[in-house]
């Protein structure tokens, strides 16, 4: 843990984080850091800032989340659809599903739905994640036909989970970038000037986080 780092005193001549320390409780992390710094040493940050690529991709996707997660929505409607795909594998059960509204009527849903995904996707800058979620159904769907409900119910479910691990992350990613204030305040507490400390990253003409370098101190 960056706030309590298992090194003594004075360690390093060099310490560096790339998309991490601003995550951590900066009113520990920040005076452990110099603790284990060296006189003369430097600080290398990389940090994550609100108005970059990064934090913008992560807004987009967390509406397309919000989307994905709602109750009747794509995802919903596909975990819904697991069962009537494990019986059209059987001649039976392509002769039950012919006379089974509900089952037709979900299908239709699931249809319009994936016909939204592609709309969706068409007008977003960041549309991977929509691509990848309606990859990972057809997936979950084959294998409904292929090895039943139960093995398809499984992939589903790991499916689920990474989408709620991902919105987690991407919730995270927005609350500790940090805006031009926060940024000064991080350089002047690593004991640095902040207008000579600070200068943002840029790649391919993107804004990719702060660079922020102290030191030596």
């Amino acid at each position: 843990a960056a706030e309590a780092l298992p090194f003594p005193d004075a360690s390093f001549d060099l310490v560096t984080s790339q998309y991490g320390l601003e995550y951590t409780d900066l009113a520990r992390s920040v005076p452990e850091l110099r603790r284990v710094l060296r006189a003369g040493g430097k600080v290398c940050l990389l940090t994550h800032h609100a108005d970059s690529q990064p934090v913008r991709l992560a807004q987009t996707e967390l509406s397309h989340l919000a989307w994905l997660l709602a109750p009747s929505s794509l995802l919903e409607t596909g975990q819904g659809m697991i069962e009537p795909m494990a019986r059209a594998a059987t001649d039976a059960g392509r002769a039950s599903l012919a006379t089974d509204a509900g089952a037709n009527a979900l299908r239709a849903r699931f249809n319009m739905l994936q016909t939204e995904a592609t709309r969706l996707a068409a007008s977003s800058d960041f549309p991977d994640l929509l691509g990848e979620v309606r990859m990972a159904l057809a997936e979950v769907l084959n294998l409904a036909i292929g090895q039943g409900a139960s093995a398809a119910g499984i992939a589903f479910a790991s499916l689920a989970q990474g989408l709620a691990d991902s919105r987690v992350r991407l919730e995270e990613l927005r609350e500790f970038a940090l805006d031009d204030a926060a940024a000064r305040r991080l350089a002047s507490a690593l004991g640095g000037d902040p207008d000579s400390a600070l200068r943002p990253i840029v790649d391919d003409g993107k804004l990719m986080g702060w660079g922020i370098e102290v030191g030596p101190l």
